[in-house]
C-alpha cells in the first residue's frame, strides 16, 4: 500500500501543487468510496449536444486523483482533445467538482460531476 506522502512525492506531485487542498480527501483505505461520480455521456447532433447516457457511482479518491489530474489533461490535450476542470467550494474545500472531456474529433463528450 502506497503512502500519502510516497505518492505526494512521486504519482500526484503537480496534482497536490495545482489543487492543495484535495489532500483532505486522502484515505488510508483505498477500498473506501466517499465520492459520488456523476458521469454523463454526450454526442454532437449539428451543433447541439444530446444526452446518451448518465450513470452514478460511488469511487474512491484514487480515482478522483486520476480524473482531475493536471498531467492526465494535458496528455489528452496533446492528443486533440479539449478538457475543463472546474472547481468549486466544497466540504473538503475549493477543489475540482467536474471535469469536460470532448474527444478530439469533437463528437462525444463526457462530463464528470463529484459529489462529496
Amino acid at each position: 500500500m502506497i503512502s500519502f506522502w510516497d505518492a505526494k512525492q512521486t504519482t500526484y506531485k503537480r496534482l497536490f501543487k495545482t489543487y492543495p487542498q484535495v489532500t483532505n480527501l486522502w484515505r488510508d483505505d483505498e477500498n473506501e468510496k466517499p465520492i459520488t461520480a456523476i458521469i454523463e455521456h454526450y454526442e454532437k447532433h449539428g451543433s447541439r449536444w444530446i444526452l446518451t447516457d448518465s450513470e452514478t457511482e460511488k469511487v474512491n479518491h484514487i480515482f478522483y486523483y486520476n480524473t482531475v489530474d493536471p498531467n492526465a489533461s494535458a496528455f489528452f490535450r496533446n492528443l486533440g482533445g479539449y478538457e475543463r476542470t472546474t472547481c468549486s467550494y466544497t466540504r473538503a474545500g475549493y477543489i475540482p467538482t467536474e471535469c469536460i472531456s470532448i474527444s478530439p474529433d469533437r463528437e462525444n463528450k463526457t462530463v464528470r460531476k463529484f459529489v462529496f
